[in-house]
This record gives structure tokens, C-alpha cells and sequence, in this order.
């Protein structure tokens, strides 16, 4: 894994890291041998994406948080332990970090590897989820389950998840990640978007810049083109030609890939070649 990313409002971002760190230190003043934590108090943002129009709850920024890795897996990214600290996935199919190589040391959560559900999964597993995106004898039950037939998205909750990641990650011919939370659209309405918390990861070899749509704007999130630093794309139509792309168009459904029975859709790219009337 090249990287892992996480995102959300800069407000949130704050919070959870300074709840990450009160949470590992009152766990480890109450356990001196515990060797689980979260990984959040360990890092700062990458960098902030300014957005024109602020979400629901008045954050104008968007915090990008990434995590790099060299091939060996050691986190190259600046951190707080002191200590190296490399990638694992734990016996429980936990991501994390280690801060040394015994059973013993420290490992800090992130995700869960999440090796799919079947022939239901062939395009877009694996992946790596958080605890509302992998389904379990809880998470199914649970409105928050992204996948589940009960989920509720509240006008709030992320309509783009692990799975779609994936998809977009895995199709050799899509040159971008959109981590757009589109609406449903509803009859004569187009689908607005949303850019939203999501996690996501990249392999060694993968380059694509993640984007997404909000409120009308599209903004590069990471691993932008040409050159350019992460924020607003002015035009997406121009940019899109600059690099020789198709424009970025919702998925068929929301969300795509669902538990079964529940029908998948699927992330259009390559518009249909007009066809020349025969005479």
C-alpha cells in the first residue's frame, strides 16, 4: 500500500484526533500492558481544501489526512511516537500501526480488511472499511450500515463508501476516484453531491487523483494531475480535456453496491461513441 487517506471536515478532524489522544492515554494509565489504540492523535493534516460553499454544520475546510508507506511498509509520513512505525493486518483482519515488531507493541487501529461477500463482491473487493461499512451481526442490524436495507442516510450520514473506493480504485480504465456522496435523484431533479468523511487507500503503481463534487464545485482532494495542488478545479469540463478524460458522471445507484439481494449499479465512465445515421 503506497497510502492510506482519511477525510472529513476540519472541525470533526480536530476532534476526533484530540479524542484519539485523551482515549489512548486513559486507556493506557488504566492498562500499562495494552497494546490496542487509535491511530488519529499520531498525525496532522496533510493538508486543508477550502470550500466554496461549507457543509451543513459551517466547516469551510476540508481536512485531508494522509498516511504514506514505502515498500517495506514503514509509515514515511511524520508522526508523534518516536518510534518507526509500519503497516499490519492483525489477526482480526484490523489495518494498523505497529510501533515494533513484537506481539506485544503497540498497535494502532485504522480500518478493516474486508475481503467481500462472494461473486456479489468480484469488483470491488477488497477493500478497507470502517466499522459502519463492513457487515457483522451488529452492523447489519443497524440503520447506520451503509449497505443494509435499513440504512437511513439522514441527509448527513456519507452515501460513498469502501466499496465504491474499491470499484473505482480496481477499473484499469478510470483514470480518478470520485468520493462524491450523490443524492438520489429524484424524478426531473439531477443528483446534487456532497463530499463527505471517507477513508481510502492506493497501491503502488496507482496514481489517480481522488476528486468529488460538492455543492456544485468540483475540488482535487489528492494526487492531483499536471502539477496541481489539491482545491477547487475551476472547470471540470476543461479540465477533464486537459487530461484527455471523460467527465466524471454519478453512479447508477446510491449506494452502488449494496448487500444482496439488493441489485449493484455501477460507475459509468466511457460515454457511448455516437453512431453516424446509415443512408
Amino acid at each position: 500500500m503506497r497510502y492510506f487517506i482519511a477525510a472529513q471536515p476540519e472541525m470533526d478532524w480536530n476532534i476526533a484526533k484530540e479524542g484519539s489522544k485523551k482515549s489512548n492515554l486513559k486507556q493506557a494509565s488504566r492498562n500499562p500492558t495494552r497494546r490496542f489504540f487509535t491511530w488519529e492523535e499520531l498525525f496532522d493534516s496533510s493538508h486543508l481544501v477550502e470550500l466554496k460553499v461549507p457543509d451543513l454544520f459551517g466547516n469551510p475546510n476540508f481536512a485531508v489526512v494522509v498516511v504514506s508507506f514505502d515498500r517495506d511498509g514503514t509509515v514515511s509520513s511524520a508522526h508523534t511516537t518516536g518510534k518507526p512505525l509500519r503497516g499490519r493486518i492483525n489477526s482480526l483482519s484490523d489495518l494498523g500501526l505497529s510501533d515494533g515488531e513484537g506481539l506485544d507493541d503497540r498497535f494502532y487501529y485504522m480500518a478493516e480488511w474486508f475481503t467481500g461477500i462472494g461473486d456479489a463482491s468480484t469488483h470491488w473487493a477488497p477493500a478497507f472499511c470502517n466499522i459502519y461499512q463492513r457487515p457483522d451481526a451488529v452492523t447489519v442490524h443497524s440503520d447506520d450500515y451503509l449497505y443494509g436495507r435499513l440504512f437511513k442516510s439522514e441527509g448527513y450520514r456519507p452515501l460513498f463508501g469502501c466499496r465504491e473506493w474499491a470499484y473505482q480504485l480496481y477499473d484499469s480504465e478510470r483514470p480518478y476516484i470520485d468520493v462524491t456522496s450523490y443524492e438520489r435523484a429524484s424524478k426531473g431533479k439531477p443528483a446534487k453531491g456532497y463530499i463527505r468523511e471517507f477513508i481510502g487507500w492506493a497501491r503502488f503503481g496507482d496514481t489517480k487523483p481522488i476528486i468529488g463534487l460538492h455543492e456544485g464545485d468540483w475540488y482535487c482532494l489528492h494526487d492531483c494531475p499536471g502539477g496541481d495542488k489539491p482545491g477547487l478545479i475551476p472547470d471540470i469540463k476543461l479540465w477533464s480535456k486537459r487530461f484527455d478524460w471523460a467527465e466524471p458522471l454519478p453512479p447508477t445507484k446510491v449506494p452502488t453496491f449494496p448487500d444482496p439481494p439488493a441489485r449493484s449499479g455501477t460507475y459509468p465512465y466511457r460515454q457511448k461513441p455516437l453512431i453516424a445515421p446509415t443512408r
